[in-house]
């Protein structure tokens, strides 16, 4: 109610002034300043159509004012299209606002504002300007020279320019014309840019596509108003786009502030699509398109220049001013001209920026053309904001591996030789790709969003690669050409280290033990005897065939957890961790002798009984790091918690905390199992024991306490005392604390 009572007082408020400023000109009658009404009708005629436009008008003014939310129709258009009309005056285009000075008091206080809009805008020099050459004259035909010449006389007659008279040098730029849109129209172009290293910078953002997403809500009708020769009344100036909600007070204030519509390009009806700044903005879906005739000049364009192989940079420069122009309507094609836009900048930097240099297009550039060329029709369509994320991953990245969380689910890996030269920035990179290779590999047609504690990496993810790293940018294009085979909408988010605790601690974790493979020449030789096209107990850096089953989440895996799949139609090699093979009963049970001693061309069958009758030391790990909640269900349930009550209770701790209570339960889980003992059952000897355990292997005192936590909890009271509080555990964890005090973050 707030808003719609504020944006009623704006538009009154507006009206008033566009009212008070008509009142001031009515007597200049020959003024098209003034709003133009249509001609005077019979009083039936002038009943009928009072009558069909009052109840549009009351319409449109219930749905603004008492309706908000609601469904609406389409508004008909409440204007006459002679309202916009009007032919310009003996007045010049030029400073032409000066002439309306008194009414923009009326609109702003800002004293910059009222004193540019009455004595113009004074350049501010940093030193005398100074031209030892003159440019060097443009080359063009005799026809482009007749039209820069008529470019110049009609600047004159709008006295946007003035002749010089009084005999001095001055300062020359180049002029020159390109071609508008509208059939036979131009738009000149003086190259001031010799002349800007004299002036003081002063930063200044011009509207653009950014500004629309934020105006537009969905179902919104739209109307277009254009200024004509907006730039050559003022030096800028910025319409209130909120103020469209009522166009005809709109109309009026423009044009009694000294404005001109330019009624050829301007949109009065209003419409749920509606073509802006080149693009076609659609309220229905929000979302950006590209209009087919641009899409068809840009395909041609690419066609073109592929079709030559050999082009100047003029032409680049072109063809990459229209890839950023289209980015924003077309999904993933950010990442499909960054090769284009380094092979640009090279070759620029290497001829001085003499755009009539021509080169060879590389094949990396011509990569770049060609998905252009096959995308850029079929594509088009482009929401403005991201989908809420279907999946969300937490990745780190340390000299030493990367590590990555979702869903209460880790995974980790060490880097390679090679990888552990390269600079943190890019770890932290390749450390999302390899996170969103493991969590999303069976994902489709989904939104996702990456949680990275590196700035760098979220930026060069978001951009889809930059100019200054070769290397991120091709980490970046990778990740991108990754979910755009598997449609997947990437986001990347900045998360404090601090708060990124799972992926943190698992990308520092120590290397595993039972990480064996067997030699590559011994494997070979085995594979001349057996055929075998499937490793299922590995990982990306050790496997020996490119199909594999990890046990854990990770890049480039068939399937997690291989006693959790079929191995029906799979000729499997197995090397297993030392600890699954030293229980026989296991390993005969749950992959026959047929896996330990295979015999020429025999394929794996179905386990048997996988998780019944025959266990490994890994099910009950595997039913325990997945049953945290549930045990805490169940505790609850046993106190007499009601099912609702159960609900909140397990939804009351944050994401990263439970993350981190998590892994905290599978390790607790992974020694109880190792050494023979429940991991349900809560008692002051295996507690000490465990948190003793984790101070011999330099785990942290934060967290020793994070694991502590997690089993206070999680664990029934010992003796109707919680699990924090037997002072046997608070004098344990005191001895932690003092044989490994935490360093000071800042020395």
């Amino acid at each position: 109610m707030l808003t719609d009572a504020s944006q009623d007082n704006t538009l009154a408020q507006a009206a008033r002034v566009a009212a008070a400023a008509a009142a001031a000109i009515e007597p200049k009658a020959q003024n098209p300043r003034r709003f133009r009404f249509p001609p005077e009708q019979t009083s039936a005629e002038a009943e009928e159509v009072a009558g069909a436009e009052g109840a549009a008008e009351a319409e449109v003014n219930a749905t603004i004012r008492g309706c908000k939310g609601a469904e609406v129709s389409k508004p008909a258009s409440m204007f006459h299209s002679s309202l916009y009309g009007g032919s310009t005056t003996p007045m010049g285009v030029a400073s032409r606002l000066k002439n309306f000075a008194s009414h923009w008091t009326s609109v702003t206080d800002d004293l910059w504002v009222l004193k540019t809009v009455s004595e113009g805008l004074r350049l501010e020099f940093t030193a005398e300007p100074v031209q030892k050459f003159l440019p060097s004259e443009i080359t063009m035909s005799e026809e482009m020279t007749a039209i820069c010449d008529k470019q110049v006389n009609e600047l004159l007659s709008k006295q946007a320019i003035n002749e010089v008279m009084d005999g001095s040098d001055g300062f020359v730029c180049s002029f020159f014309c390109i071609k508008k849109k509208q059939a036979g129209k131009f738009r000149p172009i003086v190259n001031l840019k010799p002349l800007n290293r004299f002036i003081k910078y002063q930063h200044f953002k011009m509207e653009n596509l950014d500004s629309v997403h934020f105006l537009i809500r969905e179902g919104d009708w739209m109307v277009k108003v254009d200024l004509q020769d907006a730039y050559f009344t003022s030096w800028r100036f910025c319409v209130a786009e909120g103020l469209l909600a009522d166009l005809k007070v709109v109309v009026e204030l423009l044009q009694a502030l000294g404005f001109i519509i330019n009624q050829e390009k301007s949109i009065f009806t209003p419409s749920q699509v509606i073509e802006y700044l080149g693009l076609v903005v659609s309220s229905i879906d929000l979302s950006f398109a590209l209009p087919t005739s641009k899409a068809e000049a840009v395909k041609k364009m690419c066609e073109l220049a592929l079709a030559e192989g050999t082009v100047s940079l003029r032409t680049l420069a072109s063809i990459q001013g229209n890839f950023c122009w289209a980015i924003p309507a077309i999904p993933f094609a950010q990442s499909h001209y960054r090769s284009l836009q380094r092979f640009y900048i090279s070759n620029a930097q290497r001829a001085n920026s003499e755009f009539n240099t021509k080169v060879r297009l590389f094949p990396c550039a011509q990569l770049d053309l060609k998905w252009w060329i096959a995308n850029i029709e079929k594509c088009s369509g482009k929401t403005f904001f991201p989908r809420d994320a279907d999946i969300e991953i937490f990745s780190d990245a340390s000299l030493s591996g990367w590590g990555a969380a979702c869903n209460g689910v880790t995974t980790r890996g060490p880097w390679t030789l090679s990888d552990r030269e390269k600079h943190i920035n890019e770890l932290e990179l390749l450390g999302g790709l390899f996170a969103i290779q493991a969590f999303g590999a069976n994902s489709s047609n989904v939104a996702i969003s990456i949680f990275l504690n590196n700035p760098t990496a979220v930026s060069y993810v978001n951009k889809c690669g930059g100019t200054r790293s070769r290397a991120l940018t091709a980490t970046a294009k990778t990740m991108m050409d990754w979910c755009e085979m598997h449609n997947i909408s990437l986001e990347a988010v900045h998360l404090a280290g601090e708060l990124n605790v799972v992926a943190n601690r698992e990308s520092r974790a120590e290397a595993d033990a039972s990480d064996w493979r067997l030699s590559p020449s011994a494997f070979i030789e085995i594979r001349k005897v057996w055929d075998m096209n499937t490793d299922l107990f590995t990982a990306p850096w050790n496997a020996q065939l490119s199909k594999f089953v990890s046990w854990k989440p990770q890049p480039g895996a068939m399937a997690v957890n291989t006693f959790s799949v079929s191995w029906d139609r799979v000729k499997g090699y197995a090397f297993p961790p030392f600890s699954l093979i030293s229980r026989p009963t296991v390993v005969s049970g749950a992959t026959g002798t047929r896996l330990r001693y295979p015999s020429p061309n025999v394929t794996i069958g179905e386990p048997r009984n996988v998780g019944t009758r025959h266990t490994s030391p890994i099910t009950p790990i595997r039913c325990a790091q997945a049953g945290r909640l549930k045990t805490l269900r169940s505790s609850y349930s046993q106190q007499g918690f009601s099912e609702p009550a159960i609900e909140l209770l397990l939804e009351g701790g944050r994401a990263n905390t439970n993350a981190a209570y998590e892994s905290a339960w599978n390790s607790w889980c992974d020694l109880c199992v190792l050494r023979d003992k429940n991991p349900l059952s809560s008692n002051v000897n295996s507690i000490s024991d465990y948190l003793a355990h984790l101070q011999t292997t330099c785990k942290s005192y934060s967290l020793i306490n994070i694991h502590w936590s997690m089993l206070s909890v999680t664990l029934q009271p010992i003796d109707e005392c919680p699990i924090g509080q037997p002072l046997l555990i608070i004098k344990l964890l005191k001895g932690c604390h003092n044989r490994n005090q935490p360093n000071p973050k800042y020395r």
